[in-house]
C-alpha cells in the first residue's frame, strides 16, 4: 500500500489538474472524467483527457518541449507515522488527502516526470523518461558522498609528489 490509495479509491471527492498550482489553468478533474489517476510500481500516475481548452494546448507543448518536466501535487496527510533513524526524526506518509496535482516548473521531488504519452509507445516512454531521470540522481548522490574522498586522494597524490620532489 501506499500513501495515495485511499486518494485514489475515494478522488478525495474532486482532485483537480493544474499547470504550476494555478486554478486559472485547470487542465482537467476527477469529478467531469477528464483526470485520471492510477498507482504503479514507480508511485502515483496521472491521465489529464485531451482537451481543445488553450491552456490544455499550451501545457502540452510546455511539456513536449520540456520546458514543464517535472509533476507536483498538493495534499494533507491523513495518517503519518514517525521513526527516529541515526538521532533524526523521519515522518512516513501512510494516507493522504489529494486536492491538486499537475505538470510544474520546479517539482519539489526531482524525481517527477511530466510527459506527453499515447498508447503503449507513450507509456514506454514516459516510464523509461522517469527511469533515467532516477538513475540520473542517483549518480549525482554517487558523485557527491565521493567527492570528500577525491580530495584525500588529490591531497595524498599531491603529498606523494612533494615527497618525491624533496628526495
Amino acid at each position: 500500500p501506499t500513501a495515495f490509495d485511499e486518494a485514489i479509491a475515494e478522488a478525495s471527492p474532486d482532485i483537480t489538474a493544474t499547470r504550476n498550482h494555478n486554478d486559472d489553468n485547470l487542465l482537467g478533474r476527477t469529478t467531469n472524467g477528464s483526470l485520471s489517476l492510477s498507482k504503479t510500481d514507480a508511485g502515483l500516475w496521472y491521465r489529464i483527457a485531451e482537451s481543445s481548452s488553450s491552456v490544455w494546448q499550451d501545457t502540452a507543448t510546455m511539456v513536449a518541449e520540456k520546458l514543464l518536466a517535472g509533476s507536483s501535487f498538493t495534499f494533507s496527510p491523513t495518517s503519518v507515522r514517525w521513526d527516529e533513524v541515526d538521532g533524526l526524526e523521519i515522518r512516513t506518509l501512510l494516507g493522504v488527502r489529494l486536492y491538486e496535482l499537475g505538470p510544474v516548473t520546479r517539482p519539489a521531488y526531482e524525481s517527477t516526470v511530466a510527459a506527453i504519452r499515447s498508447g503503449e509507445t507513450g507509456a514506454r516512454a514516459c516510464y523509461q523518461a522517469w527511469k533515467e531521470k532516477r538513475s540520473a540522481e542517483t549518480e549525482q548522490q554517487l558523485a557527491a558522498a565521493m567527492q570528500p574522498f577525491r580530495e584525500q586522494l588529490a591531497a595524498w597524490k599531491n603529498r606523494r609528489l612533494l615527497n618525491s620532489l624533496r628526495r
